[in-house]
């Protein structure tokens, strides 16, 4: 996978501290992620860099990438949060991000590095690891590839926003819909859709399993005042499912002779 180091981050509204990537040479699809965010981020070649240049209000969150070596993150996020030498003052939330392929390695990893910190035997941290997939070397950790999407979610769990409340964001399988910024993603696809076609596959969305009759969603969706007919509703539906793409336009499925649902009802056999 290629890597990409950081450009100098845009001043930003949405957090008083940028974050830390370690090391300087960043998965692209964080960088992407970051970018497309708008949050500031800046990157430190090592553990000795990241205190140096820590900005006066401190770092927002520390990412510690491990795609290229995991060893080497696991021993910063190792030193990050058992220091040899001078502590850090009130350390940020440390966040590890690793390939799927890596994830039976870690738990090696982790179990060797708990053994030499005197705390669980090996095998007892391997296992703990294994059940819940936490550990006091970091406190959350991400697969990549990655998207906006999927890290917005974990920072939301760390980083103080000023003024602002953590991006609210709904989630169905491959569909994620952004509500500050009105976006709807598949995978790690950013869909084209017009204001009403995100408003109708929002309504459905945050609705997954119920149905709604195409008078309901013209009154929800379009307004009490609109005074266009039912056809409306699936011209929208059928626009929604060409964008969803043939893989996943089963999202919004049609109820016969009453009108339409969003995901698996819950009732279904």
């Amino acid at each position: 996978m290629k890597s990409i180091s950081s450009p100098k981050p845009a001043p930003s509204a949405k957090s008083a501290s940028p974050l830390c990537c370690i090391p300087q040479q960043l998965p692209q699809s964080l960088a992407i992620a970051l970018q497309q965010l708008g949050q500031p981020w800046m990157t430190a070649k090592d553990i000795n860099d990241l205190s140096t240049n820590a900005p006066r209000s401190g770092w927002a969150c520390i990412l510690v990438s491990g795609e290229n070596s995991l060893e080497e993150a696991v021993e910063i996020c190792k030193e990050l949060k058992y220091p040899s030498l001078e502590p850090f003052e009130a350390l940020p939330a440390v966040i590890l991000l690793i390939k799927q392929e890596q994830l039976e390695c870690l738990t090696k990893t982790l179990a060797k590095t708990s053994s030499e910190l005197g705390e669980d035997s090996a095998t007892e941290a391997e296992d703990n690891f294994g059940r819940d997939l936490t550990t006091d070397l970091f406190d959350d950790f991400c697969l990549l590839p990655t998207t906006s999407f999927e890290i917005s979610l974990r920072l939301a769990r760390f980083v103080s926003h000023k003024g602002t409340k953590p991006p609210e964001i709904i989630e169905y399988g491959p569909l994620s819909l952004n509500l500050d910024t009105y976006q709807a993603m598949v995978l790690d696809e950013v869909l084209d859709l017009t204001y009403m076609e995100y408003e109708l596959l929002r309504f459905l969305a945050s609705k997954p399993g119920r149905v709604f009759t195409r008078d309901v969603l013209l009154t929800q969706v379009w307004g009490y005042d609109y005074y266009g007919g039912a056809r409306t509703v699936d011209v929208h539906v059928r626009r929604l499912r060409a964008k969803l793409g043939e893989e996943y336009a089963y999202l919004i499925q049609t109820v016969r002779s009453i009108g339409y649902r969003f995901g698996t009802p819950r009732w279904s056999g």
